[in-house]
């Protein structure tokens, strides 16, 4: 069983945004953590069949010491789980778990940039890299995500990071996962 890792800055924001990807995740067959700030909702996610680990995340800080204590428990974490596809959702997570994953050299990574104003007008795409020196594909906020992922399935790629920003459609984001899970 593939094991699958949300990253994510607290588990309200996964309960409100995410839950319906870590749901069709497990009917996949996946085994699902969430990995995320506490604010005392791990219970209902726990209750859903879904593992939690709490985040040490300050999302507002700029403390160095705190900062690197994100970022080494995330490295500490991925290197003993060994997840098969980590999803990040939010700056910091992305942040420090996608350095974290690159220093152990995990494969398959999603990144998922969320903004707090639904109404700004921003460019979403999706970019990929490999071992090759990777490959960007954009495409602005009205364009068909349906092309950019036939294309990147057909590449042979190394280790991989999906990063998309301005999509919160949980099929977009699962198929993205499946695509860094090959």
């Amino acid at each position: 069983m593939k094991k699958l890792f949300l990253v994510i800055n607290n588990d309200k924001f996964f309960l409100s945004h995410r839950k319906p990807i870590a749901i069709a995740a497990k009917e996949n067959g996946y085994d699902v953590t969430v990995v995320a700030g506490d604010t005392g909702l791990a219970e209902q996610i726990e209750r859903l069949g879904i593992k939690y680990i709490t985040l040490p995340i300050n999302t507002t800080g700029m403390n160095p010491k705190e900062e690197y204590c994100t970022f080494k428990f995330l490295k500490r974490l991925y290197n003993k789980e060994k997840p098969d596809v980590i999803h990040q959702v939010g700056l910091k997570p992305i942040l420090w778990g996608t350095i974290a994953a690159s220093i152990l050299k995990i494969k398959n990574v999603v990144n998922a940039v969320t903004t707090q104003y639904p109404d700004l007008e921003i460019y979403v795409g999706c970019m990929i890299d490999n071992d090759n020196g990777g490959r960007c594909i954009c495409s602005d906020k009205n364009a068909e995500l349906d092309a950019i992922f036939a294309e990147i399935e057909k590449l042979d790629l190394g280790v991989r990071t999906i990063a998309l920003t301005g999509y919160d459609d949980p099929d977009l984001i699962f198929r993205a996962m499946k695509i860094g899970a090959k």
